[in-house]
């Protein structure tokens, strides 16, 4: 949905896109808000955004590099700091933030000219066919041999130790049990903290997009030496109150943590309570995500060029996280897999499996609201300067109370919001605590398809009613009669399937799965193993039986079959006679 608010809506924030989402079921089914400022002045000027660079030397880069997962259709991606970079490149992208003719669009430009002149679907397969295409890399599949082989022995270790434990607790005295326990906890922590440094056994590294610079071997996995090739972007920068950035001459990001309900987080979350900057330079993005806590979140484009967005609806959500679970080898079963920020995904690929998404062009002086759990990605079609923060209402709250939590991604968020529900929502703070979903979200009806469930391609999920109150029996059908949606799985027959040629398993029996395993890992096939393929492939999957078409002797129209036909007649042919 496309709007324009006035500086009064921007002042009282969180309470008007309240007050709109809960009345709009558009808003509700794209999960975004486009926005410009009716009368907009008295923003911080480009020089401002600039001398604050100045302060702080410019803009601290890095640089992206998307990582190939299958062909062309999804992409992990390699974060390189500053300080593993070639200082020229450094240089060159600090001096081209710097430079304020760097933010006026030119229709020179390679994404600006798809876009003027293929439209946005130009635009699309310019950047995702090209561009990030031909800056992807494969990554080295070397380093998984060597982490495999080195947990291998690490678990060797491990039942050595144990058994000597065994020995040691068998002869001593009920007086050395205590020091031996104290050695058995510090070696505990120490293989903890091994285990979570090389916790990833595989190529595809979803819990860690950072490297490191080892010199020395530079065919491992994370190695800055490595990755080449990419884009830059200056991403995360910290907005102080001191750098207090205005959109209006009354209003700055920085006062979102005073007016919503964010400023009750029991601890400060830079980035949550506070807005960020983000200097993007020419096809630079930002990995696929929902927000912290399933927050809203608002971007504004102060300066330069436009801003794609790719923006998955709330309630395609968990289909998106559960297809990317099967569709990517490795990639892990995390519920909070989307705020890894480590995937990104093309159109084709949300069209071949059927997610609706919508496109947005970011212009500077628009901004961009998105909606608790919607999924969203962005890249730069040029260098600008935008800010972003986060913020909570009444309609968030449910969403904050099912957040999808991640465990393995050091620097997710996890806030305490009990103070939150108890002041605002108390009918559901017994479910906030108990862990369950509520089960009436009357603002938003939509609440239960919008959120991330636990389930598989091995699993349907089944929303069974449970009442609170342990007096009274489980499983009551009455809509009334309050309590809790719990989760209960339900297994169902898979179909296993296995590639002819590799002999390779997947789960799932589709038809479509098995095709792309072929196009990726047996693309260059003999004549004789193409045969033997289409032999294969006609056995498996053979073409279904259509039954005969019968026309109707009144219309000649045909169908599938007598009683199709007898109920055309007696709906279509009996009225008209009549």
């Amino acid at each position: 949905m496309e709007i324009t608010i006035t500086e009064k809506d921007l002042q009282n924030l969180p309470q008007f896109i309240d007050d709109l989402v809960v009345k709009n079921s558009s808003i509700r089914d794209d999960g975004y808000i486009k926005f410009d400022i009716k009368d907009r002045c008295g923003g911080t000027s480009l020089g401002d955004f600039l001398n604050q660079f100045k302060v702080n030397k410019g803009p601290s880069p890095k640089r992206l590099t998307p990582i190939s997962l299958l062909k062309n259709d999804i992409y992990g991606h390699i974060s390189i700091s500053e300080e593993y970079l070639p200082e020229e490149d450094v240089q060159s992208f600090k001096e081209e933030m710097m430079n304020p003719s760097s933010y006026t669009p030119s229709m020179d430009n390679c994404c600006i000219s798809a876009l003027n002149e293929d439209g946005v679907d130009g635009l699309l397969k310019h950047y995702f066919e090209s561009e990030l295409h031909e800056n992807s890399q494969p990554p080295p599949l070397t380093s998984t041999v060597k982490t495999l082989k080195s947990m291998k022995l690490r678990a060797h270790a491990g039942k050595k130790a144990f058994s000597s434990v065994q020995k040691k607790l068998a002869s001593a005295t009920q007086a050395e049990w205590g020091a031996i326990a104290d050695d058995i906890l510090n070696s505990h922590k120490r293989l903890n903290k091994e285990k979570r440094e090389e916790s990833c056994v595989c190529e595809l590294c979803t819990h860690n997009d950072e490297v490191t610079n080892h010199e020395d071997e530079p065919d491992m996995l994370h190695t800055a030496a490595y990755y080449k090739k990419g884009f830059f972007y200056g991403n995360g920068i910290e907005v102080k109150s001191q750098d207090r950035n205005r959109i209006t001459t009354n209003f700055s990001l920085s006062h979102l943590d005073v007016i919503s309900i964010t400023g009750m987080f029991e601890k400060f979350y830079p980035g949550v309570n506070t807005p960020y900057l983000y200097a993007g330079d020419l096809h630079s993005f930002c990995p696929i995500h929902i927000e912290d806590l399933s927050l809203f979140s608002v971007n504004f484009n102060h300066f330069g060029y436009p801003k794609a967005w790719i923006v998955v609806r709330p309630s395609a959500v968990s289909e998106l996280t559960h297809t990317i679970m099967k569709d990517v080898e490795h990639t892990g079963r995390c519920l909070g897999l989307l705020s890894h920020k480590y995937h990104v995904i093309t159109p084709t690929w949300l069209k071949r499996h059927g997610i609706p998404f919508n496109v947005i062009i970011q212009r500077s002086g628009e901004g961009v609201i998105v909606t608790p759990n919607a999924a969203h990605q962005i890249f730069n079609l040029g260098p600008n300067i935008a800010e972003a923060a986060n913020f909570g209402n009444l309609f968030w709250i449910p969403y904050g109370i099912t957040f999808p939590k991640c465990h393995c991604n050091v620097g997710q968020v996890h806030a305490d919001i009990s103070a939150i529900v108890h002041s605002h929502h108390p009918h559901i703070l017994r479910d906030y605590l108990n862990g369950e979903i509520p089960s009436q979200v009357p603002n938003d009806p939509a609440f239960h398809q919008c959120i991330v469930f636990p389930g598989s391609n091995k699993q349907r999920v089944v929303l069974k009613r449970t009442l609170s109150s342990d007096s009274e029996e489980m499983g009551s059908s009455d809509p009334n009669s309050g309590g809790a949606l719990r989760m209960v799985k339900k297994e169902r027959a898979i179909k296993v399937i296995q590639c002819p040629l590799c002999q390779k398993q997947y789960e799932g029996g589709h038809k479509a799965r098995l095709l792309s395993h072929v196009s990726l890992h047996h693309s260059n096939l003999s004549e004789e193993d193409q045969k033997h393929l289409d032999a294969a492939l006609e056995k498996m999957f053979p073409p279904r039986m259509t039954m005969p078409k019968v026309p109707c002797d009144a219309c000649g129209k045909s169908f599938a079959g007598s009683s199709a036909l007898k109920r055309h007649r007696q709906t279509i042919h009996q009225a008209e006679s009549e």
